[in-house]
């Protein structure tokens, strides 16, 4: 954002220039950016209306099965601990996570990770839930497992598709690359 010097949209105020969406504190990766208002509003449209697919690619604790699994589980604020997030049947919101492990190093997995909601926490509870956490999630960790401090949550943002803000053009990608700190944790942890 810093080498648009001022050319992004200025709806959200100085703070969040053009920001279309925002990723959960300890996760990286792909952030979509308006330079115009009017792809703002648009931008802004189609994720209210969620026509855009945001995927992930996270490392997860266990070995994951490769089929593609659907998680459809309602997500609220845990009753006690006001940081977190939990599935919660009677007053959560609806939530759906697609996860597909696509690697095995040991005892994790690389798992593609598809939003069709956009909840806080959403990936970090959902693979909790079904049994494997996310590396370096010190919120949603395993209680076995010793904290690792100095990685970030090893999930990443990777790719956006959308439509274009003109809506005359088919869907488009956007892709990011992994940073090299991502690359390191994932090295560390998946012997």
């Amino acid at each position: 954002m810093h080498h648009c010097e001022g050319g992004l949209s200025t709806i959200n105020g100085v703070l969040r220039p053009g920001i279309v969406h925002r990723l959960d504190r300890f996760t990286s990766g792909l952030l979509v950016c308006a330079k115009s208002d009017a792809s703002l509003k648009s931008l802004l449209e189609q994720f209210k209306e969620r026509t855009v697919r945001k995927r992930y690619v996270a490392l997860a604790h266990g070995n994951v099965p490769k089929c593609v699994k659907t998680i459809d589980e309602p997500l609220g604020r845990h009753r006690s601990d006001f940081r977190r997030i939990t599935v919660r049947p009677d007053v959560g919101r609806r939530a759906v996570t697609e996860i597909k492990a696509v690697k095995w190093h040991g005892k994790y997995s690389v798992v593609h990770v598809g939003l069709l909601t956009g909840r806080t926490h959403q990936i970090r509870v959902h693979l909790r839930h079904i049994g494997h956490p996310i590396l370096c999630d010190h919120l949603y960790r395993e209680r076995s497992s010793r904290p690792r401090t100095g990685y970030r949550t090893l999930c990443f943002a990777l790719r956006v598709s959308r439509i274009r803000p003109s809506g005359k053009r088919p869907a488009h990608r956007i892709q990011g690359t992994i940073a090299t700190g991502h690359a390191k944790g994932a090295a560390k942890h998946g012997r």
